[in-house]
């Protein structure tokens, strides 16, 4: 059985998948003041849609703090992955902080 989660959501998680693919060759790792960092997106479905996760260290697999991507695009909360809303907007895929 899956999870699921708006398509506004989703598509913020398979936008900042891009950009670390670009980045680092893999799709959930990114780097952050020349450290290595990972995260991993809970199967798990929430009333609203919103997707939550959890971030790693890459280096001892240390879990340094959470992400949060609310139901209408917006991230909520991203452990050193306070770049990924600037890059999207960068790319004008965001209008006002919301994916359309």
């Amino acid at each position: 059985m899956g999870f699921s989660f708006t398509q506004k959501a989703g598509e913020v998680v398979d936008l900042i998948n891009i950009y670390c693919y670009r980045e680092t060759g893999s799709q959930n790792t990114f780097l952050y003041k020349g450290v290595k960092y990972f995260f991993e997106i809970d199967r798990k479905s929430y009333r609203d849609g919103k997707i939550t996760g959890e971030v790693f260290r890459f280096n001892g697999c240390e879990l340094i703090g959470t992400l949060e991507i609310s139901s209408d695009g917006k991230i909520k909360k991203f452990t050193k992955g306070s770049r990924f809303e600037k890059i999207i907007r960068k790319e004008r895929r965001f209008q006002n902080g919301i994916f359309y």
